[in-house]
């Protein structure tokens, strides 16, 4: 195992070369404190007495449903609707709520355990869900450790990573969001990665492509994360060649190009480029349509596999030999055809797969609306293009946000969590504040130097910085969380074990046979040191405590918009609460979490304006207008995207003047399509509180 990197003997793991039984026993207790740290949510919403009567009172019965606590993110109800339609039947004409593959994983999961386990309830799945799967990421962490000699650093990390404040937020009991996943793939990846990087094994080239190229189907924003990762990994295996051949003063430059390296770089980039280009294969929606393509690319990674471990240099070292399961095969070729192989995949990928789209695509989508940009209609025909604002700036998740929150969330303060509910603002400007999170990066700076290969982290630096910069907000901190943990478990232990060896072992102080007792006062001292730094995690964890999205009076209320109306009837009502329309309500809304499109617009006057009878007749003129273009999209007509581009002309040269459209709406004589369905309008309190936004 070839290390690459500077101050080699200077920066120096405590190293503990623990057996396997050990590093499984370090990931079990990893989970279960990650696992526990969850639990303290649903403690706080199921809190409760028995009376005297013997009957169990709920301290919060607004947060409790049937005795399960009620989810906490508008995300729940727009997956646990698609497990309503593929599981129940419901919701059958309803278009915005897709099958579930669609989505992959985070509804494909749930869909299994309710077909093996009929007797399981949505709701009991979407409180407790993210209990069990958050803590998995805590694996590879710690499997990291194990690969650097110290699967102690791989602990104490993952013990930070599984907690960390802005993972705990977004995969707390009840918010049944796709974080459980987007953060856990990319560190197993990441895992398998640095572990071809390490040890030049095409096996691990092989698992660390295989992570890429499935990721989308548990993440569908995925692609930004596989492509970095995979532009990262190949640019160091280029650098390296380079490094090797032409720098690091090899008198032999023909051996260098050949040697066992090299021929892994060649290997590994082919797999890891295929990756690249084909990990849109596993989205969810290509799933849904056909799944030929997904497996198609599971085999030829597969095939690649076989075909590139089958390798071997012939004697004369001019040719390759090609070998099966042990079995030579009758094929051998010239040596110069891999790299060439090589580089006609790196031009392919290139040329076709799309990567600089792929990883600054939905980047761009964030900062413009972070930025506060509107989004326009674009038509090849010549007429004029509305712009609308893009809801998306009014998420806080998208948001420009001070940079010490932003600090705050990727590893909490300490010596205390610098949020609100940890640290008051009146204590907060007079607090003795540590900055974790740049420890961390600093912690992971120093790690890069030292072991090159974890360049490969430099995609999580990179969204750290533009966490900060304020193009992006809040949700983001998420996928930085595990490699801050690292960074600062590791500065850790190298500060402290460099001072045990300058203090106590260097000048011989203690006689050689006691220096592993040295080591473990190092590894007891790191602990009480790590421990400082997760505490306020764990604060911030007792402390976070979230609300119910609809409390149950809010319930009652859909139950009765349920009773009162039919499937195929709208409800009116901003975006975020349209998957709970859907869940409790059955009815079906213009959007949802998962859609928010132009027709916010009309959505927006309906709810707003002064006037009944126009937010009645805007409200009829929209529904009608949505159904004729499924209806015309159903029979593979072209037409408009949104109603609100239909009603309009948006984009034509036949544009409508749209204020005084909507003006005319409010006469009761307005021409209207024929009614087809009923309407509702749905405007809970929490909807006027954020009326100011708009």
């Amino acid at each position: 195992m070839k290390e690459r990197g500077f101050f080699n003997g200077l920066i120096e793991l405590p190293k503990d070369r623990a057996h396997w039984s050990i590093t499984l026993l370090f990931i079990a207790f990893a989970y279960l404190l990650s696992f526990w740290v969850r639990l303290e949510w649903i403690d706080f919403a199921q809190a409760n007495y028995v009376d005297e009567s013997g009957e169990v009172q709920y301290l919060r019965p607004d947060m409790i449903r049937n005795g399960v606590a009620l989810p906490n993110t508008h995300d729940s109800f727009y997956f646990g609707s698609i497990l309503q339609k593929g599981h129940l039947g419901m919701h059958q004409d309803n278009h915005l709520i897709p099958s579930v593959y669609k989505n992959g994983m985070i509804t494909y999961l749930p869909y299994l355990l309710l077909k093996f386990f009929p007797s399981l309830e949505i709701e009991l799945l979407l409180l407790w869900l993210p209990v069990y799967v958050a803590g998995i990421v805590c694996i590879p962490i710690v499997l990291i450790g194990r690969l650097y000699g110290s699967s102690l650093w791989g602990f104490f990390s993952a013990c930070l990573a599984g907690i960390t404040h802005s993972y705990y937020n977004r995969t707390l009991a009840g918010y049944y969001d796709t974080d459980m996943f987007s953060i856990t793939i990319p560190a197993f990846a990441l895992y398998f990665l640095l572990s071809a990087c390490r040890r030049n094994s095409i096996h691990y080239a092989f698992l660390g492509a295989l992570s890429l190229f499935i990721y989308n189907f548990f993440y569908s924003s995925s692609q930004a994360v596989t492509a970095s990762l995979a532009v990262a990994f190949i640019s160091y295996q280029i650098l390296l060649l380079f490094l090797d051949s032409f720098v690091i003063g090899n008198k032999n430059k023909t051996e260098a190009i050949w040697s066992h390296n090299a021929i892994f770089s060649y290997k590994s980039i082919v797999l890891i480029g295929f990756a690249a280009y084909a990990e849109s294969w596993s989205g969810g929606s290509v799933v849904e349509a056909s799944d030929g393509r997904f497996f198609s690319g599971i085999l030829i990674l597969t095939a690649l596999w076989f075909f590139l471990n089958g390798l071997r240099l012939c004697k004369d070292g001019k040719r390759f030999k090609c070998s099966l399961l042990k079995k030579k095969l009758p094929i051998d070729f010239p040596r110069t055809l891999l790299p060439v192989f090589s580089l006609c995949v790196l031009i392919f990928v290139g040329l076709f797969g799309e990567i600089q789209g792929k990883i600054f695509s939905k980047l761009q989508s964030y900062v413009s609306a972070g930025e506060g940009k509107s989004s326009q209609v674009f038509s090849s025909n010549k007429g004029y293009g509305l712009h609308y604002l893009d809801v998306v700036s009014t998420v806080r998740e998208a948001s420009g946000i001070p940079p010490d929150v932003v600090r705050n969330r990727i590893l909490a303060d300490s010596p205390s969590c610098s949020c609100p509910r940890c640290l008051p603002q009146s204590e907060k400007n007079d607090a003795w504040i540590i900055p974790t999170a740049i420890i961390g990066f600093i912690g992971l700076i120093v790690l890069i130097l030292r072991y090159w290969e974890l360049c490969l982290t430099v995609p999580f630096l990179a969204i750290a910085y533009y966490c900060f910069k304020g193009a992006v907000g809040l949700r983001f901190t998420v996928h930085v969380g595990n490699v801050a943990s690292l960074g600062l478990v590791f500065l850790i232990l190298v500060i402290i074990w460099a001072v045990f060896r300058l203090f106590f072992i260097k000048p011989g102080l203690v006689p050689l046979k006691y220096n592993d007792g040295i080591k473990w006062c190092s590894w007891i001292f790191s602990a009480f040191v790590v421990y400082f730094f997760a505490f306020p995690n764990i604060q911030h964890a007792k402390n976070y405590n979230s609300h119910v999205v609809y409390p149950i009076k809010t319930i009652e209320v859909l139950n009765k918009l349920n009773e009162a109306s039919d499937p195929g009837d709208f409800v009116v009502t901003w975006w975020d609460y349209g998957s709970g329309c859907w869940f409790y309500g059955d009815t079906r809304t213009f959007t949802s979490p998962a859609h928010q499109t132009f027709d916010n617009f009309l959505t927006s006057e309906i709810l707003r304006s002064p006037s009944p009878s126009r937010a009645a007749n805007l409200a009829r003129l929209k529904a009608e207008t949505f159904i004729d273009l499924q209806d015309k999209r159903e029979k593979g007509e072209s037409t408009f995207g949104t109603a609100v581009q239909a009603i309009f002309k948006d984009g034509t040269p036949d544009l409508e003047f749209y204020q005084g459209l909507i003006s005319d709406l409010e006469s009761n004589n307005s021409i209207l399509p024929p009614k087809t369905s009923d309407i509702f309008l749905f405007l809970p309190y929490e909807i006027l509180e954020s009326f100011q936004l708009y």
